[in-house]
C-alpha cells in the first residue's frame, strides 16, 4: 500500500486508479455475494451486522458503510464485522479503510479466501497492481467454483493488460495563497548588538537587520512527467519543473522566487522501490539571483508490511552564491525514516525520520561557514472525512559551525525548532484548499541569528 505520496506520484496514482476502476466495473460478476457463497461464510446473529449484510446484498453500500463505520473503534478485530465493513467501504469508495479492515480479517484468519479476494480488489482500485496480482493469485490456489476462478482470471488479465500498457502520465498543478508573516526576513528582534570584534561597540541594527512583518502572496506551479523506459513494467523515467513566487507585499526587499527542475528514474521490485534523481534550482531575493543548487538524491523504500514503510535517503548538493562566493558550500546529508498507517478510524499515518550531514565550506579561510547538522522529523495526518485531512509536523535541527565567527569570536551553535499544522479540504478531484500555520524558532548563541517567526497561509490549488 502507498503510505506516503511524494512529488508527482500522488497524481499518478489517482489517474491510474481511475482507469483501473473502469476495468473493475466491467468485471462486476466478482463480488461479495459470489465469494461469500463459494467460501461458505456464516450468517451473523447480530442485528447490526444482519442489517449491514442485507444492505450489501441489495448493493446499498453507502448505507451499509454509514451503519458500520461508527462502530469501528469498538468492534475492529471481529473478523465478521471487519469483513462486512471491508466490503461496504470498498464499494462505497473508502479504499484505504477497506484495506485496513480486510487486513484485520486475514490477520485472524489467513485462509479467508473471500476477504483476500476483496483485498485484491481494493488494491486494484488503488492502482496497486503488484499487490492486487499477488492476492488474486493467492485466492486462485483455494478450492473455488469454476465461475469464480474464471472471473479472477479476468481480473489477472486486466492487470496484465494495464501493466503492459504502462502509459505516460502527466502531473500539472497551479496554486496560489495569501497570508501573513510576522518575521519575513528571519531576523532578530534586538535593536542593538555588542560586537566583540569592534571592542564591544554597541551597534544599532537598521531595518533589514531587525525582524519586519508583511502580508504574503504566494504563486506556484509545476508540471511533471512519468513514463516507462522501453515499455518496462518496473522502471520509469520522471522529470518536472517547479516555479514558486513569494511576494512580501509590505517589504518587497524580502520577496523570494525559485525555479527548479529534477529528473531521474524510479524502479519497483516487489516490496522495494528505488529512486535516483538529479536536481537544479535557482533562488532569488528581491528579483536578484541569490543561490544556485546543483545536486542529486537517492531513496530506497521498503514495504515492511502493507501498513509500514521504511525509507533510506541521501543527498549531495553544491550550493553556490553568485555574489558571495565566500559562502559556497558542498552539502552531504543522509537519513532513515519509518511511516506507519494505523487500522483505526480516520486512517491516521505517523512518520518519524532522523538525518545528519555536513556542509563543507569551499573557502578554507572561512571555516565558520561550514557546519555539521543533525535533525529529527516527526509528523502525521488524520482523515476526518474522505475530503478533509488534517496534518502536523515537527522538525528539530542542531547546527554546529566549524569555526569562530569573525565578529563574535565564538563558534556559532543553532538549535532550530519548526512546527507546522494544517488541513486540506478537497472540493473535488481537481480543487482543494489548505490553511496552514507554521512556527519557527532558531535558538542561537549569536544574537543576530536568534529569532522567532510565525507564518499563516491559506492556499488554493488546482490539479489539472
Amino acid at each position: 500500500m502507498i503510505l506516503v505520496e511524494i512529488g508527482s506520484n500522488g497524481m499518478i496514482i489517482k489517474k491510474l486508479s481511475g482507469r483501473i476502476r473502469i476495468v473493475t466495473k466491467k468485471l462486476a460478476c466478482l463480488n461479495a455475494l459470489i465469494l461469500a457463497a463459494a467460501c461458505s461464510i456464516q450468517c451473523f446473529a447480530d442485528e447490526t451486522t444482519d442489517e449491514a449484510q442485507r444492505l450489501i446484498q441489495s448493493k446499498q453500500f453507502d448505507q451499509a458503510y454509514a451503519l458500520l463505520q461508527p462502530l469501528v473503534d469498538d468492534r475492529a478485530g471481529d473478523p465478521e464485522f471487519d469483513y462486512l465493513i471491508g466490503i461496504a467501504a470498498l464499494d462505497a469508495g473508502h479504499l484505504t479503510e477497506a484495506v485496513f479492515a480486510l487486513e484485520r480479517v486475514l490477520s485472524v484468519n489467513p485462509d479467508h479466501a473471500a476477504a483476500r479476494a476483496e483485498l485484491a480488489r481494493a488494491h486494484l482500485n488503488l492502482g496497486e497492481l503488484e499487490q492486487a496480482k499477488f492476492e488474486f493469485e493467492s485466492v486462485k490456489r483455494s478450492d473455488l467454483p469454476d465461475s469464480v476462478a474464471r472471473t479472477i482470471d479476468d481480473y489477472l488479465a486486466a492487470i496484465a493488460s494495464e501493466s503492459n500498457r504502462n502509459p505516460t502520465l502527466y502531473d500539472v498543478f497551479l496554486q496560489t495563497g495569501f497570508g501573513y508573516d510576522d518575521n519575513v526576513n528571519g531576523a532578530t528582534d534586538a535593536s542593538q548588538v555588542a560586537i566583540p570584534a569592534l571592542g564591544g561597540l554597541l551597534v544599532s541594527l537598521d531595518g533589514s537587520g531587525q525582524n519586519v512583518d508583511s502580508a504574503i502572496w504566494n504563486i506556484s506551479a509545476g508540471i511533471g512527467i512519468n513514463t516507462p523506459v522501453r515499455q518496462s513494467e518496473t522502471l520509469r523515467f520522471f522529470g518536472g519543473i517547479l516555479f514558486d513566487e513569494r511576494l512580501a507585499l509590505a517589504e518587497s526587499d524580502f520577496s523570494t522566487r525559485s525555479l527548479g527542475a529534477n529528473s531521474g528514474f524510479h524502479l519497483q521490485r516487489d516490496k522495494h522501490q528505488f529512486r535516483v534523481a538529479a536536481q537544479v534550482q535557482r533562488f532569488y531575493v528581491d528579483g536578484d539571483p541569490n543561490r544556485d543548487l546543483f545536486g542529486g538524491t537517492f531513496q530506497w523504500q521498503y514495504n515492511m508490511t502493507p501498513t509500514t514503510q521504511l525509507t533510506l535517503f541521501g543527498q549531495a548538493a553544491a550550493l553556490r552564491y553568485p555574489d558571495q562566493e565566500v559562502r559556497d558550500v558542498d552539502r552531504y546529508t543522509g537519513g532513515i525514516g519509518v511511516a506507519h498507517a494505523f487500522n483505526v478510524r480516520g486512517a491516521p499515518i505517523l512518520f518519524v525520520s532522523g538525518y545528519g550531514g555536513v556542509e563543507d565550506e569551499n573557502e578554507n579561510r572561512r571555516p565558520d561557514l561550514g557546519r555539521d547538522l543533525y535533525g529529527v522529523r516527526v509528523g502525521g495526518q488524520y482523515s476526518f472525512t474522505d475530503r478533509l485531512v488534517g496534518y502536523a509536523s515537527f522538525n528539530y535541527e542542531d547546527s554546529e559551525y566549524n569555526g569562530p565567527d569573525p565578529l563574535f569570536f565564538t563558534d556559532r551553535d543553532d538549535n532550530l525548532f519548526d512546527f507546522t499544522v494544517g488541513a486540506r479540504f478537497a472540493f473535488d478531484r481537481h480543487w482543494s484548499i489548505r490553511p496552514e500555520i507554521r512556527y519557527t524558532e532558531n535558538d542561537s548563541n549569536l544574537v543576530i541569528n536568534d529569532y522567532e517567526r510565525v507564518n499563516f497561509m491559506v492556499f488554493v490549488r488546482n490539479d489539472f
